[in-house]
């Protein structure tokens, strides 16, 4: 990692949050890998962002799942020597009242909401320069 460069971890990136804040990096200069479910929608963003000349990687994964979370941790480890800037911008939310809610949504809602930041959160994909930033 070049001193001074941000290489950012950016979950839920095609949202319109996700997307501005990703654009807003872009025209900083940083780099950034750009993590949501959608491969297509990842790939128009990539392209929106492609006029500030900087470096953008894809995930497409979905955080609700172990393999997902999984593969974007892996991606971290192998970015451009190390993550520096984390915004966890994932997040689901179902609509209804609690008891109206299957066990399959809520177990989606804790696994992206809480288990996918605390995953992309870990320090295992730290640049080793010794700093700790999560």
């Amino acid at each position: 990692m070049k001193g001074g460069t941000m290489n950012v971890l950016l979950t839920g990136a095609t949202g319109g949050i996700g997307a501005q804040t990703a654009a807003l990096l872009a025209t900083r200069g940083a780099n950034l890998l750009l993590v949501a479910r959608d491969a297509s929608r990842l790939n128009a963003l990539r392209t929106r962002l492609a006029r500030f000349g900087t470096i953008v990687e894809l995930v497409a994964a979905d955080l609700a799942t172990e393999e997902g979370r999984h593969r974007v941790v892996a991606a971290a480890q192998e970015f451009q020597g190390g993550i520096n800037v984390l915004i966890n911008n994932a997040g689901i939310n179902r609509f209804d009242l609690f008891d109206r809610q299957s066990d399959k949504d809520l177990e989606a809602v804790v696994n992206i909401n809480l288990l996918a930041c605390l995953r992309t959160s870990s320090c295992r994909f730290c640049s080793g320069n010794g700093k700790r930033w999560c």
